[in-house]
């Protein structure tokens, strides 16, 4: 289940709402950051960005999702 946040960025990928306690909210959220950012550009994983991940209980898979969805490509 989906939070109203994450509703309103399906709808409109602007949404900036994010819920702390929603594990997609924290997907979205690492989507749009600059360590996410920097791993595609550079086609691996930095430790940084498995840091973020591990604290935030996701996986990079959740987030490589959230960010094709917010760019309106499909998963």
């Amino acid at each position: 289940m989906t939070c109203p946040d994450c509703q309103a960025a399906d709808a409109d990928p602007r949404h900036s709402g994010y819920r702390a306690d929603c594990r997609g909210c924290r997907a979205r959220m690492l989507a749009h950051s600059p360590l996410f950012f920097e791993c595609a550009r550079v086609g691996r994983l930095s430790q940084a960005y498995r840091d973020a991940l591990a604290l935030d209980g996701i996986t990079h898979g959740e987030v490589k999702a959230a960010s094709m969805r917010l760019k309106g490509a499909t998963a």
